[in-house]
């Protein structure tokens, strides 16, 4: 369906108030008019055929029309789609540390890092809902690898300023620790910071695999007119990309791109090698960069 031929909701839900209340009172008019008497017929004629019908009739019939186009269009209506969010983890899965050592990434290679962020479900929140679980953005992090040595185990980080984040693996055993302290970013404290350690011990040396973990951020996208999210060159990789999926009612108007070491306080502006497609819509943007530097942040702020 092309989406300039959707009705917005609001404009849906007035129309459908006035045929509701138009309808109704046609209805009342018609049953009132025809207690009183006034029924008259009228002859109709046309294409060679005569028949007579009450123009009280006709009010009761038509406003009978108008009140159930409204119902009939409503249950038309596709439901709203809700996305999929991670199911927290039970306590017992959860291993608590102080603070997050950074992964080790030397015995693999890292060949594609793609994320892709899905705003869709994001919402605004309530000054009261800001310490629950009320506005969810799933990040999916595709990894293509290649194991060069002896390793067990391979570890991913997740961090947010928001209230919570609920990580899972799909395609491995997988282990969860939690940082008890903040993660600094730049400017920003990452309240909650989150390794997934994949369990890889079954492959063996120069063998390449593919690692799916999915992570719901829970009221980590608040900014109603502008907000960011950004990506970390892990290691020498030949590739990593972002995608970002924003709300049909809430795309992008504007965006910058920012490369800058990790913890730095100072974005600078992203001058590598890339290729952006921001859509006509506005609705995505993807990001692809070749080569990227190592321990680097690489960070898209928007307006919307």
């Amino acid at each position: 369906m092309n989406d300039t031929a959707v009705m917005p909701k609001n404009l849906r839900i007035g129309f459908s108030i006035i045929f509701l209340l138009l309808g109704s009172f046609l209805i009342v008019f018609g049953v009132m008019s025809w207690k009183e008497g006034h029924h008259a017929n009228m002859l109709i004629k046309g294409m060679g055929l005569e028949f007579t019908l009450s123009p009280v009739l006709m009010l009761i019939f038509l406003g009978a029309m108008m009140i159930g186009f409204p119902i009939y269009t409503s249950l038309r209506q596709e439901p709203e789609r809700i996305a999929p969010v991670v199911p927290p983890p039970s306590p017992e899965t959860i291993r608590e540390v102080p603070s997050l050592l950074e992964p080790n990434y030397e015995p693999f290679e890292i060949i594609k890092d793609v994320r892709v962020i899905d705003l869709r479900t994001r919402r605004k929140i309530p000054p009261d809902k800001m310490d629950q679980r009320y506005s969810p953005v799933t990040w999916i992090r595709w990894t293509l690898a290649r194991k060069s040595k002896a390793a067990d185990s391979i570890s991913f980080h997740f961090a947010t300023t928001g209230t919570a984040l609920d990580p899972r693996c799909l395609t491995h055993t997988y282990k969860l620790k939690k940082a008890v302290e903040p993660d600094i970013h730049g400017q920003w404290e990452l309240k909650q910071h989150w390794e997934i350690e994949v369990d890889v011990s079954d492959l063996s040396a120069g063998q390449e695999f593919f690692v799916i973990n999915e992570i719901t951020y829970w009221n980590g996208f608040r900014g109603e007119d502008r907000d960011w999210a950004a990506i970390k060159a892990e290691k020498q990789t030949q590739e990593i990309a972002l995608l970002v999926l924003f709300p049909q009612d809430k795309p992008f108007k504007s965006y910058e791109l920012y490369a800058y070491p990790h913890g730095s306080d100072k974005p600078r502006e992203f001058m590598g090698d890339a290729r952006i497609v921001p859509s006509p819509n506005h609705l995505s943007f993807y990001w692809k960069i070749s080569n990227p530097r190592v321990d680097y942040a690489y960070q898209i702020e928007w307006t919307w």
